[in-house]
């Protein structure tokens, strides 16, 4: 399965260990833990470029999200809590790259 099939057989509704295995037919994520810096760039790159294709897609669509006019992007699934959205001191839960986000919402925003 590509990530287009993943898109379009994906149950609207699904629990966040639904979404990793059914992700896991497209992507082999335990091997990305075992990439070379250089293939972590390159992948994060490409993902990015489609994280930024899509968000034009949606608008192109009349699928954007405003909240009090701000731009707003719906996300579904699992949260993973990394340097960026890190809000206690310290290090990441590296614990993440094992659960793959499974839990995370409710431990890290709950």
């Amino acid at each position: 399965m590509n990530l287009i099939d993943f898109a379009k057989t994906l149950p609207a509704d699904f629990e966040e260990v639904d979404f990793i295995d059914h992700l896991k037919k497209s992507v082999d994520l335990d091997q990305i833990k075992d990439l070379s810096e250089i293939e972590v760039n390159n992948l994060f790159d490409a993902v990015q470029y489609l994280a930024d294709y899509l968000l034009l897609v949606r608008e192109y669509k009349g699928f954007k999200v405003e909240v009090e006019g701000s731009p707003y992007v719906r996300y579904s699934g699992p949260y993973i809590q990394n340097f960026l959205t890190n809000q206690n001191e310290g290090p990441s839960d590296f614990e993440q790259i094992d659960t793959l986000g499974v839990g995370g919402a409710d431990k890290y925003l709950g």
